[in-house]
């Protein structure tokens, strides 16, 4: 998920700062294959744009996105294994 940087819309998106992460819940959830599909198929898009995140930041040397976005693109891949795994 990327969030607006510059806050009231307009500003470049970039992903959530580490502080705004709070302790995870669990829920449960019920849903149908279709719905499912959805949102493996959100979750993938989401990824690819972090995994492309990545890959800029890296080829302009900042590491501190690189890592931002790579924590980003593995927290995704697990839900995305996650919600797979349900459809199969």
């Amino acid at each position: 998920m990327l969030v607006d940087g510059a806050g009231k819309g307009g500003g470049p998106m970039v992903p959530p700062q580490q502080h705004e992460v709070s302790m995870a819940k669990t829920i449960k959830l019920t849903l149908n294959d279709d719905e499912a599909e959805i949102i493996a198929d959100a979750l993938q898009t989401d990824l690819e744009g972090y995994v492309d995140a990545a890959k800029d930041a890296r080829a302009n040397g900042n590491r501190a996105d690189v890592a931002t976005f790579t924590e980003a693109s593995t927290r995704i891949t697990a839900v995305l294994e996650k919600v797979r795994a349900l459809l199969d």
